[in-house]
């Protein structure tokens, strides 16, 4: 019997979660489509009908535009910079461990040519010296 009790209980929360989400979904498109009726681009023919007298408001709200859509354009160019930041650091990273792996195979190769030029004798080892190349 408990166990029927949680299953329905895991039931109902499930579906209540899914109304709920698809509730909120409905009233956030609704009130979007609300606002923007509302807010949507005005007839300039009917704009200009507007006597010069009743237009006191404009100038600021036109500048407030021209504010708000030069702030637009200059997060989407700081995004971009950020991006091309990013993308530099990252091929200077690249940069960086392609010079390590280079200096760790030219210390191999040193490393190796020592060794190659050692002639060992019982239990001494001696350096021989290369002759140069002519």
């Amino acid at each position: 019997m408990n166990r029927y009790f949680k299953i329905c209980l895991f039931a109902f929360l499930t579906l209540s979660f899914l109304v709920g989400c698809a509730t909120t979904q409905e009233l956030t498109t609704s009130v979007k489509s609300k606002v923007n009726s509302i807010t949507s681009n005005v007839d300039p023919a009917v704009v200009n009908q507007i006597p010069a007298d009743k237009k006191e408001g404009f100038p600021q709200a036109e500048y407030a535009l021209n504010v708000a859509n030069q702030k637009t354009k200059l997060a989407e160019k700081k995004s971009e910079l950020a991006s091309a930041q990013k993308k530099s650091a990252d091929l200077e990273e690249d940069l960086a461990d392609n010079f390590q792996k280079e200096a760790e195979i030219d210390y191999d190769l040193v490393k190796t040519e020592a060794i190659n030029n050692m002639k060992f004798e019982g239990d001494k080892a001696t350096v021989v010296v290369p002759e140069p190349k002519k």
